[in-house]
């Protein structure tokens, strides 16, 4: 081989090799070149805690509104213990009373009326008048809340149909005697409503006792 042909082959070559490590080199720096991972968070302070939980409070008063829309007649419909309540208090015309009225009302259960005797239920089934004493014997007009009922403890209450029946309080748990000396308890309380508030009863109260 001519010796200048040979001796430029061997500076390409060189030349090739040079290029090829310097690319190799490169590409080693850019591995060892530090990544950046880290992502930019802030910090948790008291004030992020407070508006976080003034959030939920939002969304809590939110539920509390939208429940205080229904009134008294609404939310024992929408409750499902007491259809036969709501089934008398529209055979009595009471409907709209217990609708638009601030009031308490002691609410008996389908529990509750299912207890009592058949000649009771018949009795109060074929009078309208009856049925409208005993209704409104459980209602007391504007809103009661269980904290003003348990200040009431050996107090007569008025209620709606004119008659009283008397508070009894022994600890957490509050009783009520009835026209016909029978005791009560209210087993819930402070069920909101738009117009006003329902407690619970686990009996059917009785304005006087019924000379059937």
């Amino acid at each position: 081989m001519n010796r200048s042909i040979r001796n430029k082959a061997i500076a390409v070559l060189s030349a090739a090799a040079l290029t090829t490590a310097a690319a190799a080199c490169s590409d080693d720096d850019a591995d060892d070149e530090p990544v950046d991972d880290t992502t930019t968070t802030e910090p948790v302070t008291d004030d992020t805690i407070d508006e976080m939980d003034d959030d939920d409070e939002d969304e809590d008063d939110g539920d509390d509104e939208e429940a205080a829309d229904d009134t008294i007649v609404d939310v024992a419909v929408g409750a499902g213990s007491f259809t036969i309540l709501v089934d008398l208090v529209t055979e009595a015309g009471l409907a709209d009373t217990l609708a638009t009225e601030e009031l308490t009302v002691f609410a008996p259960t389908d529990e509750a009326f299912e207890a009592l005797p058949p000649e009771v239920l018949e009795a109060v089934g074929n009078d309208v008048d009856l049925l409208t004493s005993i209704l409104t014997y459980h209602v007391v007009a504007g809103t009661v809340l269980s904290g003003d009922v348990v200040e009431l403890d050996g107090q007569t209450v008025e209620t709606l149909s004119g008659a009283s029946f008397t508070i009894e309080v022994d600890g957490e748990t509050v009783t009520i005697i009835d026209g016909a000396g029978v005791s009560h308890e209210v087993v819930d309380v402070d069920v909101m409503a738009s117009n006003g508030v329902i407690h619970v009863l686990n009996s059917v109260l009785l304005p006087e006792a019924l000379d059937l």
